[in-house]
């Protein structure tokens, strides 16, 4: 890969970053899910929010039961992805986790930040993602009115 600084180190963090989430379908609202696991995504959505408000800006983390919080430190989204997966899939000993970490939804009129949610959970077939969209505005956070079911994805936790 690239090294150094300038026009080079642009470039090599442009190919890092991947492209935005497309909407495969959006067929489930959030109050589809069971009440238990959306109690758990609005509380692992808490961290991502605070530290939004403070700082603009947020590490990818793993929320589990019991209110366990575990940061992903890097710099590579895709990486981070990865990383978590593995964690998830190997050392997670609760029945649900959820990976959480920001990134873009694309929607036909454009794109928007979001708080990104994988869920995970033992009692179900299928994990789901969904994003929660935000725009900051005169440092005021403002967020879409609804989040986003941005398709089903693999249960880690028992596939």
């Amino acid at each position: 890969m690239f090294k150094g600084k300038g026009p080079n180190k642009a470039l090599e963090n442009a190919l890092k970053t991947p492209p935005p989430i497309k909407i495969k379908n959006n067929n489930m609202n959030f109050t589809d899910l069971r009440k238990d696991l959306q109690q758990m995504v609005v509380d692992a959505e808490e961290y991502a929010i605070k530290s939004i408000q403070e700082n603009n800006d947020f590490s990818p983390y793993i929320y589990t039961e019991g209110n366990k919080l575990k940061k992903i430190i890097t710099d590579d989204l895709e990486e981070a992805i990865e990383t978590a997966h593995e964690i998830i899939e190997e050392d997670i000993e609760e029945e649900t986790a959820i990976f959480v970490y920001n990134d873009y939804i694309e929607f036909k009129d454009g794109e928007i930040t979001a708080i990104v949610l994988q869920i995970f959970d033992f009692n179900e077939d299928f994990g789901y993602s969904f994003g929660l969209g935000y725009k900051i505005k005169n440092n005021t956070i403002r967020f879409l009115n609804q989040r986003v079911f941005l398709g089903n994805i693999r249960n880690i936790l028992i596939f």
